[in-house]
């Protein structure tokens, strides 16, 4: 992660849909998307950890190789999708709305809860009653039960989760999901709001990238908690300056260290 650490770090995605399109709302866009990302982690060189497509929004947690992997990675499936939405719909309004957003998720235990928290989103909307029954996000992947076309690096998944075997990951993760709380971490936009989210000594050797002024720490769990994680906030307005300012520092360790 940061220099003198051993601690993986990677980047929570997130992009909406323009709110007069509503593109994702159909299941072929969703399944379309999904395809480009396929093809963009192997183009890119990215490993994908986990994914969420909804119907007005879509959630991605990577890993890549570089820096400059991560621009080209996001802007392919965006383009891609949205121009063949285009013309299906004889370029009918926007698809995307607003900038991409990334958060850094610092740590193996923020890596970890970060997924889970992508597993648990359809269930906490009422989308379905179990994450194994949502099409169009990585759960089945994560316990095995979907092999073909698969998006999930089980490689980085396991040194992120500890285990030897794809069996004891699959074990894991089900049994983590199984029993994880539907609190505050549990929220996906809770995370993509902040510009990092770890352990309290690493976002606080985030901060130092930004200036006083521009940034807010804050705790996203309970104080207390085992592992609590805290979280790196700055305004609208600072944030793609901000983030640009931890993403050089990172960058000065190529390719991303593992864990």
């Amino acid at each position: 992660m940061w220099k003198r650490s051993p601690d993986p770090a990677g980047i929570l995605i997130t992009f909406e849909t323009h709110p007069k399109t509503r593109g994702l709302k159909k299941k072929w866009v969703r399944t379309r998307l999904v395809e480009q990302l396929r093809i963009a982690k192997e183009r890119h060189h990215v490993s994908i950890l986990n994914y969420l497509i909804q119907p007005d929004s879509a959630a991605v947690l990577v890993m890549p190789d570089s820096i400059e992997a991560l621009g080209k990675f996001v802007a392919t499936p965006r383009s891609v999708v949205a121009s063949e939405y285009a013309r299906h719909r004889d370029g009918e309004g926007p698809f995307w709305k607003g900038k991409v957003r990334y958060t850094l998720i610092l740590g193996s235990p923020s890596l970890r809860r970060c997924l889970e928290a992508m597993v648990v989103e359809p269930t906490r909307t009422g989308m379905v009653m179990h994450p194994c029954e949502y099409r169009w996000g990585g759960f089945a992947e994560l316990i095995g039960a979907r092999r073909r076309y698969r998006l999930a690096d089980y490689k980085r998944l396991r040194e992120i989760y500890g285990c030897d075997s794809d069996r004891a990951l699959h074990a894991t993760i089900a049994k983590r999901v199984d029993t994880f709380c539907m609190e505050s971490s549990a929220r996906l936009e809770n995370w993509a709001q902040y510009t990092a989210v770890g352990l309290e000594a690493l976002v606080n050797e985030a901060a130092k990238t930004m200036l006083e002024s521009l940034r807010t720490v804050v705790a996203l769990d309970a104080i207390g908690k085992p592992d609590e994680l805290w979280a790196l906030k700055t305004s609208a307005r600072n944030r793609r300056y901000c983030m640009a300012r931890a993403l050089k520092r990172l960058a000065r360790m190529e390719p991303f260290p593992q864990a």
